[in-house]
């Protein structure tokens, strides 16, 4: 007896619509799929997969994402078009000291740089300069746009690639100094942070408030950050990949293939003309497999609960 040693067994999009379909009866095996129920079926199955998005932290979907700060700046736009976060970055600093407007850089390391990345100098004033990378990066770096005033030799240089979606939802975060030392930072309420009395005083951040919105999620950072050097690095749910092509794979592991087709079946039995019992044994069985999709998305670590004075 042989096993086949392959693990890699995945469905698509259309795999998931013809599997409901079949489970409600509105298509045989053998059948090509119709263009208008793969339509309708598509857009159910992208509604359901958003509300799944608001029943809880999903395991595979969590990312950790660094804010770079802003010296006073007390909130910062989070998602493809708002301020400086990324998943991943390599800092290192400058190896000479460079004057207002150069477009030349000296830096010690230029592991992790692509050439177009976004780059940002700390100046001597305690602000960033932010930019990109024009050409291959070296030791001697070209940046796109000139400093806007001078930065010494050891100051701190930031890199990164692309920025960060939306955050879905914001689950812990620390705060990182340029020696890699981790302060954690609490987690409050939209209620908490109004109540702070001065938004702009300046010091060392140790608390954060978080406003997903709609584009761009806002995060609110409190005390509004002294230094630059310092960035938050935080933990965050993704929102979930949507459905657009026939051939997409689910942004779900392979353990909610079923849950995915079941709870379609469900959401479409009754434009396929199930009657009340079957849609009621229907609906029985998508809540089963949902469920234990669930249940098999958790992290098996022991859990502590302690008081909360605030």
């Amino acid at each position: 007896m042989s096993t086949s040693g392959s693990v890699n067994f995945t469905i698509n999009r259309n795999d998931i619509i013809r599997l409901a379909l079949e489970e409600v009866g509105a298509v045989n095996p053998e059948e090509s799929l119709n263009a208008a129920d793969v339509s309708s079926c598509s857009t159910r199955l992208n509604l359901m997969l958003k509300a799944w998005m608001a029943q809880g932290v999903h395991l595979w979907a969590l990312k950790e994402a660094t804010l770079f700060m802003e010296v006073g700046t007390a909130s910062y736009s989070l998602g493809a078009t708002g301020t400086h976060c990324t998943n991943t970055y390599v800092h290192t600093t400058l190896s000479t000291d460079e004057a207002t407007s150069s477009t030349s850089l000296g830096i010690t390391s230029y592991t992790g740089m692509s050439a177009s990345d976004n780059i940002g100098i700390v100046l001597d004033d305690g602000t960033i300069h932010w930019t990109t990378i024009s050409g291959a990066p070296g030791l001697t770096t070209t940046i796109a746009t000139g400093l806007a005033s001078a930065a010494s030799s050891g100051n701190v240089v930031f890199a990164y690639t692309s920025k960060i979606n939306r955050p879905q939802r914001i689950l812990s975060a620390y705060r990182r100094s340029i020696d890699n030392t981790d302060t954690p930072l609490q987690i409050i309420s939209r209620e908490e942070y109004a109540s702070l009395s001065s938004k702009l005083v300046q010091g060392t951040p140790v608390q954060l408030f978080y406003d997903p919105q709609l584009t761009n999620g806002v995060l609110y950072v409190w005390s509004a950050p002294s230094l630059a050097t310092s960035v938050i690095r935080f933990w965050y749910e993704r929102v979930l990949e949507d459905f657009d092509a026939s051939t997409d794979n689910p942004d779900f592991p392979i353990e909610w293939g079923e849950a995915l087709y079941y709870g379609l079946a469900d959401r479409i039995a009754k434009t396929y003309g199930l009657s009340l019992p079957e849609r009621a044994a229907l609906k029985a069985e998508a809540a089963a497999k949902l469920e234990a999709a669930i249940g098999y998305d958790s992290e098996d670590v022991p859990t502590f609960f302690q008081f909360d004075s605030r």
